[in-house]
């Protein structure tokens, strides 16, 4: 569960919960020190419509641990098990720019 490690930002600023949930450490770093000119609203209505979740095929342990290695793992918390649409990402980058 690395992914869901708290960052910094997490342990010292205040913010909304939900973003602890988010499996994407950058994109969370980045909510937390631009809350204020986020609009929550219409970036929760973008994670629903543009994050992909690819999720796993339900395989035995041993096998999981076997065949792995870089790959998903399948689990909602595995950043590798996502994947954003690219008119999102087009989305963030403009945010970035600006």
């Amino acid at each position: 569960m690395l992914d869901l490690r708290p960052n910094s930002e997490q342990i010292t600023v205040k913010y909304h919960p939900y973003i602890d949930i988010l499996p994407f450490p950058t994109l969370r770093k980045n909510l937390i020190t631009h809350q204020e000119v986020i609009e929550e609203d219409e970036f929760f209505h973008d994670m629903l419509t543009c994050l992909v979740y690819w999720g796993g095929a339900v395989i035995e342990r041993k096998d999981r641990e076997d065949s792995t290695a870089n790959a998903s793992t399948g689990t909602p918390w595995d950043v590798r098990s996502w994947e954003a649409r690219v008119w999102f990402l087009n989305k963030v980058l403009d945010f970035a720019r600006s």
